[in-house]
């Protein structure tokens, strides 16, 4: 199974004691003795955690890696030991992390897993939270889930267990003799502690084979420690092979004998002649591999060139990590350009389709939405009203109406009539409609502010970058004069089209997209709008007796001064949607409206751009075999600048996009394991034009 194929749920039974048994497997999920008791003792104290966790310095970072996440309850019982042995309080700013990451084949749905979890009241701290921001199902691929302002950190892959490791690890095939030292980012994550997890290996063999230990190994150091509940013999022959050593220990409870012990020494060899193939089988060539130092230590300060929402979302996520961030923004105030709108949605193109941009759009979503909720920015920067997808046409309606069905999860989305629609938005409305309760706007300008007020981020306005200058191991941001601004371990390019000013590199391209939206004094019959309506444009509840409807789309034209044709064109729109407003907005007269011009910054594919920006002039030397074919095999990382990184591109859905974005750069310049499928980091990377274009003979 790749990770872009559908998932098939599990299948619960329950026995007379209301635990969960798998159908699909016929095995327990827990002991049924006692299951926390269980998972303390096979995987907290054979680990040895709890003397690990203590001896944790700020903002140091403790990785698991577990296979099978069933009922979720090994992630809820680690949480709870490692706030308890971090000694965890809210108001504590710079406390240890905890990254969890599972592959889970057969997910559980919401209702089964909240079931589930109802036998264990001791957790229901946690597993409320859990439950809460539980990604909607069936939902293949990766999700990101956070809790703690941040500081634990869930990353699920849904799909077999083979491929989401492979996923996590930028060269899952170990090509380079020296594997660890390539990386998505600055440097190569590892875990530091296994949980493997999961039915029987006489119930599940397909599970515990050798692949899956060739790529726990991948991921793994010297200093990994693993523990599991199975002493089969298929399991330490797979243990040996891939290079961990074993001891025998009691099992838990009525089981004999269960495993501990370490990773040893890797034996996953493939020599630079043998052909190696993505998820899709077809060859890769690993330009998205990044040569990493691994002498070099992670990056204690960055400098964010832009103070729009992909710059401050940006600062954010890595000043929660401890990094001190210079944001640097030439106007006198954040978010004055495209991300100046006074009302913007938290918008994406869903789709139940399984093509890449569909699958980045869903993780954007939720991602998005549990941000946002989390944080409070829907309470303190715009609002969590909810948000409903006009279906504009039969084919739309269809497609809207296959994703509720398969997701078929009323906390995500569902598909309203007329008369549904009409209750929730309290208009009259003439479609049926996709409605998402979790969704909302945002004020842009009161985010990023907000956002920026970190306290590890120092905020430096007024300020041109001119030229980003990198001497030794540090870049300097230069002015339009010459002289320094600041400088940093790590440098990112988040100021949309203005970035091409700074990069030498014609094959990252950009384009502006003029857009305008319309301000109308909010009458009688707006005042009842209770949710965001997205159609041919949008219209958010009206904020300060104003409302806020939009947007166009308008190609070749520089102007940034407002357009009468462009507020009629938004105001059509909005009669549109809205049809009992025509009377009162026919009656508006042209100096009744106000409004914002901005531009867009926008790509070819429509995916944004996040990662570590290509050196141009290496990489056409070492992959230029892809001119003549483009399936050729070629065992070499990509060539890089060090340490430089964009975030671009984000178009109309900067609001929704730049969290995850943000989210998955902090990730590659932090070591950690990243919130998307590797596969899927692709389509965003900044070097795949370039490789496209050298694969087309274009270079």
């Amino acid at each position: 199974m790749s990770n872009n194929e559908k998932i098939q749920p599990a299948k619960i039974s329950w026995d007379d004691n209301r635990q969960p048994i798998s159908s699909q497997f016929d095995d327990v999920y827990f002991s049924k003795a006692s299951g926390i008791a269980e998972t303390h003792y096979v995987f907290i104290e054979n680990n040895g955690l709890h003397q690990r966790w203590k001896k944790m310095q700020t903002n140091q970072k403790f990785i698991i890696g577990e296979t099978g996440f069933g009922t979720g309850l090994n992630f809820l019982v680690a949480w709870k030991e490692f706030n308890a042995a971090t000694r965890y309080k809210p108001e504590l700013k710079h406390a240890p992390q905890l990254h969890f990451i599972s592959v889970e084949k057969h997910p559980l749905s919401h209702e089964d897993l909240a079931q589930a979890l109802s036998l264990w009241p001791e957790l229901l701290q946690y597993s409320t939270q859990l439950l809460d921001k539980y990604p909607p199902q069936p939902a293949s691929g990766m999700h990101r889930i956070e809790f703690n302002q941040g500081r634990i950190k869930l990353t699920l892959f849904f799909g077999e267990a083979e491929e989401g490791f492979k996923q996590f690890n930028a060269n899952p095939k170990g090509l380079f003799q020296a594997e660890r030292q390539f990386a998505f980012g600055s440097k190569p994550f590892t875990v530091d502690a296994w949980f493997l997890d999961g039915f029987a290996p006489a119930k599940n063999p397909q599970m515990w084979s050798p692949a899956l230990f060739e790529q726990l190994a991948l991921l793994s150091n010297e200093q990994t420690t693993f523990s599991t509940f199975t002493a089969a013999g298929v399991v330490k022959n797979a243990l040996t092979d891939a290079g961990f050593i074993y001891q025998k220990v009691p099992g838990f409870g009525r089981k004999r004998e269960m495993l501990r012990g370490a990773y040893c020494q890797s034996e996953v060899t493939i020599t630079n002649e043998t052909q190696v193939t993505d998820s899709t089988g077809n060859p890769t060539t690993h330009w998205h591999i990044v040569e990493a130092d691994v002498n070099e230590p992670l990056p204690k300060t960055a400098l964010v060139v832009g103070g729009g929402l992909a710059g401050c979302q940006t600062a954010f996520a890595l000043a929660n990590r401890g990094i001190q961030v210079a944001l640097i923004e030439q106007h006198a105030q954040l978010a004055t350009e495209a991300s100046g709108n006074a009302q913007g949605v938290v918008y994406t193109k869903l789709s139940p389709h399984q093509e890449p941009l569909s699958r980045f759009n869903l993780s954007a979503q939720i991602y998005a939405d549990q941000f946002y909720q989390q944080h409070g920015f829907y309470q303190t920067c715009g609002g969590q009203t909810g948000v409903l997808h006009l279906a504009s046409s039969s084919k739309q309606a269809a497609l809207f109406q296959e994703l509720a069905e398969q997701f078929n999860d009323r906390r995500f989305c569902r598909w309203t009539q007329p008369e549904q629609s009409q209750e929730i938005s309290g208009f009259q409305l003439d479609t049926p409609a996709l409605y998402l309760p979790n969704s909302g706007w945002i004020n842009p300008a009161k985010l990023c502010q907000q956002l920026a007020s970190h306290p590890n981020i120092l905020r430096i306005h007024s300020s041109r970058v001119g030229e980003l200058k990198h001497t030794g191991s540090q870049w300097r941001a230069l002015d339009t004069d010459g002289n320094s601004i600041v400088h940093a371990d790590v440098a990112i390019l988040a100021n949309a089209f203005h970035a091409a000013e700074l990069l030498n590199n014609q094959q990252i391209p950009l384009k502006q997209i003029r857009g305008q939206v319309t301000h109308l004094p909010a009458n009688f019959d707006f005042i009842g709008l209770k949710t965001v309506i997205c159609g041919d444009g949008y219209v958010a509840p009206p904020q300060n007796k104003t409302v806020c409807t939009g947007a166009t789309f308008t190609l070749h034209n520089q102007s940034q001064e407002m357009l009468w044709e462009d507020h009629q064109k938004n105001l059509h729109n909005l009669t549109t949607m809205l049809p009992e407003t025509k009377e009162y907005i026919e009656q508006l007269g042209q100096h009744k409206l106000g409004g914002k011009v901005g531009f867009r910054c926008t790509t070819p594919d429509y995916f944004p751009i996040v990662g570590p920006i290509p050196d141009e002039t290496a990489m056409i030397e070492r992959f230029a075999r892809l001119r003549k074919k483009a399936n050729a095999d070629i065992p070499k990382p990509g060539c890089y600048a060090p340490n430089l990184y964009c975030n671009l591109g984000h178009g109309s859905r900067g609001l929704a996009y730049t969290p995850l974005a943000a989210e998955l750069l902090a990730s590659m310049i932090c070591a950690e394991p990243l919130p998307v499928a590797r596969e899927l980091m692709l389509h965003l990377h900044p070097a795949r034009f370039l490789i496209r274009n050298l694969m087309r003979n274009k270079l």
